[in-house]
């Protein structure tokens, strides 16, 4: 479980730090690995005891004042909540107090030894790396050709629905959500549709019957997987029935993944597409 500390947003399940320790030895051994010639005394580390930022002891150092580099979390609780906030506990938005790994820091810094800051590509060693983890975290073979490169879910999101839908159309999303995805429908000229998902036994659930008639006159569905802010991790089950449903009513899913690895407790997340593939069911995705 989750160890509280005096600090806003501090410690960290096993969980996380399972997974962190996985990322580290994915970074020793992938494509994105230090090269033979880095003169840095972080290059080509190839066990996770070499990787001195992914341990427990490095997470609990304080990350000082962050309000001297205008941090949102910190710089505008007064601004959002009042002036009495100004000096609370800020625990309003997703950014925890802890510090980026020396890693990937003397990487930055490697980089701005370099004095010009053009316009750059995305290498395809990167997608190599995020090939490589898609398939090795989550079983999901992905090509390099499918991957486009996005400056957020939000950004993602608002592309797919200028792509696949028209001003007017009809979007559904599953509430609670996170709400800037809410807002990107109607801030597109779309009409926002809501399928309330269901509370029981501490787990929400969508409905499948009250489902099929919420995508009815539908183009989309904007669906969260796992689900922000609710932590379901959809079972293969849930995610293959959803599939047909929407492959009935005709409605195209966007699924939003961004929370995949950050499935714990023993739970994998699986990828809709995925799914879809294994089931040998037509659906839009």
């Amino acid at each position: 479980g989750q160890r509280r500390k005096g600090r806003a947003g501090g410690g960290l399940c096993g969980g996380c730090f399972a997974w962190l320790r996985r990322g580290a030895e994915r970074m020793a051994r992938g494509p994105l690995a230090p090269s033979a010639h880095d003169d840095d005394d972080d290059a080509g580390f190839s066990d996770i005891s070499e990787c001195e930022s992914y341990s427990e002891a490095f997470f609990e150092q304080p990350v000082g004042d962050r309000g001297a580099v205008f941090s949102v979390k910190h710089g505008l609780r007064g601004l959002v909540f009042g002036e009495d906030a100004a000096e609370g506990i800020p625990l309003w938005i997703a950014d925890m107090d802890l510090p980026c790994s020396r890693e990937i820091c003397r990487s930055l810094q490697r980089r701005l030894e370099h004095p010009t800051f053009g316009y750059t590509y995305q290498p395809k060693q990167m997608w190599e790396a995020a090939q490589q983890w898609i398939a090795e975290e989550h079983g999901w073979q992905v090509s390099l050709e499918s991957f486009v490169f996005c400056p957020s879910i939000v950004t993602a999101v608002a592309a797919c629905i200028w792509a696949f839908t028209s001003p007017g159309d009809a979007i559904l999303l599953m509430t609670p959500l996170y709400e800037p995805l809410q807002k990107v429908v109607e801030g597109n000229g779309r009409q926002l549709r809501r399928h309330e998902l269901a509370l029981r036994d501490g787990r929400y659930r969508w409905e499948p019957d009250r489902l099929r008639a919420d995508l009815q006159g539908c183009k989309m569905l904007i669906f969260c997987n796992p689900h922000n802010p609710g932590g379901r991790a959809w079972s293969s089950d849930e995610l293959q029935a959803l599939a047909a449903h929407c492959a009935e009513a005709g409605v195209l899913v966007a699924s939003d993944e961004i929370w995949a690895d950050w499935c714990l407790f023993g739970r994998r997340h699986r990828p809709l597409a995925a799914e879809v593939a294994a089931s040998g069911r037509p659906a839009s995705v």
